[in-house]
C-alpha cells in the first residue's frame, strides 16, 4: 500500500468551501482511478493535512487522471488555498487502522 500526504494551507475566504470541495474531489479520483480515498485533518485554522491511500506507488503515479472534471475540481482547489505541498511520499509497512 502507498499513501501520498498532502498539507493544503486554506485561503481565510475560502475555509467553510474548501472541505466540500475537496471532498468532490476525492470522490471523483476514487471513482476514476484504483485510489482507496483519503482522510482529511484541520491542524489549524487554515492548515489542513490530507492523506490519499492507493495500492501501490506505481497505481498512483500512473492513475491517468486527465479528465476535465478532475482537472476543474484540482483548479478550485488549487485556487482555495495560497499553498498545497506534498509533505511524504510513504509506502506502508504495517497498517493496525480500522475502517471508520
Amino acid at each position: 500500500m502507498f499513501v501520498i500526504v498532502y498539507e493544503f494551507t486554506v485561503k481565510k475566504t475560502h475555509l467553510d468551501s474548501f472541505p466540500p470541495l475537496w471532498n468532490k474531489l476525492t470522490l471523483l479520483v476514487k471513482e476514476l482511478s484504483a485510489s482507496r480515498g483519503a482522510r482529511l485533518h484541520q491542524a489549524s485554522a487554515c492548515s489542513w493535512i490530507g492523506y490519499a491511500e492507493w495500492p501501490t506507488r506505481d497505481s498512483w503515479e500512473n492513475s491517468n487522471l486527465n479528465q476535465e472534471a478532475v482537472s476543474q475540481l484540482r483548479k478550485q482547489l488549487s485556487d482555495s488555498c495560497d499553498d498545497i505541498q506534498i509533505v511524504y511520499q510513504l509506502d506502508v509497512m504495517d497498517d493496525l487502522l480500522t475502517g471508520g
